[in-house]
């Protein structure tokens, strides 16, 4: 088949514009100046405005303004730091309010949507303000990248959900207060007795605790089965009246097995739940879809070369190919090389460099040397080197354990870093990967189209796609639609496959024996009865998805997704393993009904309690964050290191979706035993969701634009095995009832143990603490030991049939319940199994064989080079290297600064840009070699005339968009809303 003709409208008309110029009713050689009077910040459109923020002190943080007020007394803000050192706190605030924390545009006072339009990272030509923590609505959180607004989705609609879920079970906890279950009986010389659950703990009605613990004879009973079990406080020993024979007692849950009322309750809770996760899951796709259309982004336009030929270093042999395979202009060309160990030198130089141009190291310089040198030449560093003394003694005792400084160990590496670099940058690199913009949605949508093949075809390099399809005529290209720009991580694109399977081992590895560590810590401190157990569990909640974001390090990912993906399902294993199942295991089965702090029912409270209160507590108050804002930045001696004070606390989306789905886990695992955990843990729902809006607006550093992969895996992971835990727990918690070990016998107590006795528990024999007044009749019914706990037994499913024929405990109606959940966990077991991840299997193996592509959402018709705002895929290092701003590792001069989405009103681009690291004379040798030591960007920009035009169309969709929001009062979650350009958006707000 011929190659298709390239037909792109606006590549044939760009000469037709040209001569219609001058006929044109505008004059298209005049910039596009909508209205020519002043903005809302006094600045006209033809003005050239000076960097810098003009805050209002009514639109600062409470936090700034506190520390402006202390900033006058020497203890907060030392005059040293302060005059000699020259360092700006207040710039420092500035950097946190307009760096760290995200801001949007100022809308105009005519403009009745309540649409707010994100602002990128150092805006100042534009009026800006802070997101409201409050009266910011739901679906405007979509701005800070699809993730995150499917993130507070999520957790928004659970909050609802298991409200309702408590609202339907509110019959079971009245079931459980009441007397019908439990009659709490006080056996002692003069007896008495109450109903029900009044006299507990307020927190425990309402529980499946049970009051009506009564000793009954057990005759087959022996100490050590109790003993085994942990509950010797459950078996007791008596002498009997008429003879010197040992009688033996046992400690019976008398109170009432479930019921097929209760259990249609919760048949019906656990229907709701799953229809409400479906109708979620559903709405989720579509907000998804919305967030998606809401926001323009390079991911809309671009496509992603992934595993390209080594040699294709060319932008223009992609541009071409590209173009003639879409129809449409490619507007960016970005080829990634595999230098990744060059810039984790260069990365390692500019720190070194940087900490040497500190004043303590110059001042300790001057006395070695006596006058100051340059850091970045060769020579004077290798003088340094021979001019500085070595350490001695204690000095150098000290430098070693990180409590004192060798400068001169220090000039031998910056020496090695250079040397390390001539090397590294004099070498040729292979491509590993391309990352194409087009101009329009259509463009990439067709890429996309025409290029979608199988995996194995991929593999074997054949398919029956054109040949103009094929790059070069022969080659198969794998081409997939890439994440956001901001989580690319360009270190690790040219990581073999094979060194990232052996980062997973290790860290899979290291995470299973942190996770056992943690898990043998709680169980032993359950088994010694520690009454801390709650904070024990919330603190390693804590502790243990730090150390996990630690061992992910060891991982190589292309993208934050990927990572996320990987640290989401370690944090969650730990997460559901220690908050439920460890107290399940660690507490003795026949202390599951019983009322003592060491129990399980109040276990599950207080860890309850623990994570409603510590979690959003730790969060808000943000202690390291403070104690950087207001201990350190003050004393810092230079302003780019006070600013890194106010970089904003680290934090992970993986780590806060785990957080959701721990406490639903909680609950759905004991919601037969403490159905009042639905109300806990939407209440806990509801104040994760606003904390976390609280920290995502004033606490938290700036987040990558996270896809929806998490979410994803929640959708086709999480929620269906939350249902079918449901399913399965609640059998297994219905068929161990009555939780005592005891079945009754066809005998009775007889005459042998009939009277009045005091036993004694845990073989404390006449000690009055551990003393039990017991009364039994000769007609009482006589239990033997048998072993309810079928879980430990590892029977499934659980059903009534579990039961031996000698030992029976369940009633009529508790084996009808367990029957009907035990098979339907088993039928959910297969149906999951064979229906969902069999789906998921199918469409696997057929994607191995042929495209699956599917455009997600409408074209909504906007050219890429008409936003302003929108960044592009320039290779940038974000997450290897913590600074203010990220380090640019690419040619950047040839591209429009507007595809960055970040400004230093200060410094500018060129004050982080790596290249700087590479001595000045290699510089020079590699321009002349024309060496590409790094990844390659290049810009084709619109002719100027296309661009005018471009630019009057969106202000005319703006203007149109408003009109119709306007009259018909549609909010910004409507799916037609564009996203206009800055420089449209700022012409617009100053029209009349």
């Amino acid at each position: 088949m011929a190659p298709k003709q390239v037909t792109s409208s606006l590549m044939q008309d760009e000469h037709e514009h040209e001569q219609q110029q001058a006929n044109s009713n505008v004059n298209l050689t005049e910039p596009l100046i909508i209205n020519t009077n002043t903005s809302p910040n006094g600045i006209t459109e033809t003005e050239a405005p000076q960097p810098g923020y003009n805050d209002e002190i009514a639109d600062m943080t409470y936090s700034r303004r506190i520390a402006r007020s202390l900033s006058w007394f020497n203890w907060y803000h030392p005059r040293k730091y302060k005059e000699k050192a020259r360092v700006s706190l207040d710039d420092g605030w500035a950097y946190f309010e307009h760096i760290t924390l995200a801001r949007h545009f100022i809308p105009p006072e005519d403009r009745t949507d309540g649409a707010l339009d994100r602002a990128e990272p150092g805006e100042w030509q534009i009026p800006t303000k802070l997101y409201s923590v409050w009266s910011t609505p739901h679906h405007q959180l979509g701005d800070f990248g699809i993730g995150i607004g499917i993130y507070f989705d999520t957790t928004w609609w659970l909050a609802f959900i298991t409200f309702f879920a408590g609202c339907i079970s509110t019959y079971n906890c009245y079931y459980y207060y009441h007397g019908d279950y439990t009659t709490y009986t006080i056996q002692s010389e003069s007896e008495s007795t109450s109903s029900g659950q009044e006299d507990l703990e307020w927190f425990l009605k309402g529980s499946a605790v049970c009051t009506d613990q009564i000793w009954v004879p057990c005759i087959d009973c022996t100490k050590s089965q109790w003993d085994d079990d942990g509950a010797p406080d459950r078996y007791a020993e008596a002498e009997a009246v008429s003879s010197n024979q040992t009688l033996v007692f046992a400690l019976h849950n008398d109170c009432s097995a479930a019921e097929v009322a209760n259990g249609t309750i919760n048949l019906s809770t656990i229907a709701f739940l799953a229809i409400s996760l479906l109708f979620m899951s559903r709405h989720q796709r579509k907000t998804e879809v919305n967030f998606d259309e809401d926001e323009q982004t390079a991911q809309d336009y671009s496509i992603m070369v992934d595993g390209c030929p080594p040699d294709a270093l060319d932008p223009d042999e992609w541009k071409d190919f590209f173009t003639e395979v879409s129809e449409s202009k490619v507007t960016m060309v970005t080829i990634a090389v595999d230098n990744a160990p060059l810039l984790k030198a260069l990365v390692a130089h500019r720190k070194l460099r940087r900490k040497l141009q500190q004043p303590e190291y110059l001042k300790k310089l001057r006395v070695n040397l006596g006058w100051k040198k340059r850091l970045d030449n060769d020579a004077d560093v290798r003088e340094m080197l021979d001019r500085t003394e070595p350490l001695m003694g204690l000095d150098k005792f000290f430098a070693r354990i990180g409590l004192g400084d060798d400068i001169r160990s220090l000039y031998v590496e910056l020496i090695r870093l250079n040397d390390l670099i001539r090397d590294l940058a004099d070498q040729d690199y292979d491509a590993t990967d391309v990352f194409v913009t087009f101009e329009t949605e259509a463009g990439q949508r067709r890429a996309l189209q025409e290029m979608s093949v199988g995996q194995c075809e991929i593999f074997w390099n054949r398919s029956t796609i054109p040949r103009y399809c094929k790059f070069r005529g022969t080659t198969v290209l794998e081409v997939i639609e890439p994440t956001e720009p901001s989580t690319i991580r360009w270190f690790d694109l040219s990581v073999s496959n094979w060194d990232r399977i052996k980062g997973l081992i290790i860290s899979t590895i290291l995470s299973l024996v942190t996770i056992a560590g943690s898990v043998a810590f709680l169980m032993w401190r359950v088994n010694s009865g520690d009454s801390f157990i709650a904070l024990y569990i919330a603190a390693m909640n804590v502790v243990v998805p730090a150390i996990c974001k630690y061992i992910v390090k060891f991982e190589a990912h292309p993208d934050q997704g990927d990572r996320s993906m990987s640290l989401y399902f370690k944090i969650t294993i730990f997460r559901w393993i220690n908050t439920a199942v460890i107290i399940f295991l660690a507490t003795p089965f026949t202390h599951t009904l019983s009322s003592e702090k060491e129990d399980l029912i109040p276990h599950i409270y207080t860890i309850f309690l623990a994570e409603l209160i510590s979690a959003p507590l730790i969060a808000t108050i943000d202690i390291s964050g403070f104690f950087k804002k207001h201990v350190l930045a003050p004393r810092q001696s230079n302003q780019d290191d006070c600013n890194a004070c106010f970089r904003g606390a680290p934090w992970e989306l993986a780590e806060r979706y785990t957080t959701v789905t721990k406490l639903l886990f909680l609950c759905f695992f004991y919601a037969v035993l403490f159905p009042l955990g639905y109300f806990v843990c939407s209440a806990a729902l509801f104040l994760t969701y606003y904390v976390d809006k609280f920290c995502l607006m004033r606490v938290w550093e700036p987040a990558a634009h996270i896809g929806t992969k998490v979410a994803e895996m929640n959708r086709a992971l999480f929620f269906p095995l939350c249902i079918l835990a449901l399913f399965i727990v609640n059998s297994y918690h219905y068929a161990r009832f009555p939780y005592d070990n005891l079945c009754a016998t066809n005998q009775t107590a007889g005459l042998e143990y009939a009277g009045s006795y005091t036993i004694y528990t845990e073989g404390n024999v006449n000690d009055e603490y551990y003393a039990e007044y017991v009364t039994i009749y000769a007609n009482d019914t006589a239990y033997k030991y048998c072993d309810q706990d079928i879980l430990s037994a590892l029977k499934f499913p659980a059903t009534s049939k579990t039961q031996s024929d000698d030992a029976t405990w369940m009633t009529d109606d508790q084996e009808t319940l367990v029957d009907i959940f035990g098979w339907s966990g088993f039928g959910g077991v297969l149906a999951i199994l064979t229906l969902k991840y069999g789906v998921m299997t199918w469409s696997y193996l057929c994607s191995c064989f042929r495209g699956t592509y599917e455009p997600s959402g409408k074209d909504m018709k906007i050219n890429f080079s008409s936003l302003d705002g929108i960044s592009a895929y320039v290779p940038q290092i974000r997450y290897y290297a913590k600074e203010n701003f990220p380090l640019i590792a690419t040619n950047y001069e040839d591209i429009d600064l507007k595809f960055m989405d970040w400004e230093d009103p200060d410094g500018g681009y060129e004050k982080w840009d790596l290249r700087h690291e590479i001595p000045e004379d290699l510089m020079k040798r590699l321009k002349k070699k024309r060496r590409k030591y790094l990844s390659i960007v290049k810009h084709y920009p619109l002719m100027p005339s296309i661009q005018r035009i471009l630019d009057r169309e969106m202000v005319r969709l703006l203007e149109e968009r408003s009109d119709i929001v306007s009259r018909s009062g549609a909010s910004k979650s409507d799916s037609s809303t564009i996203k206009t350009p800055k420089s449209a958006r700022s012409r617009a707000y100053d029209s009349p």
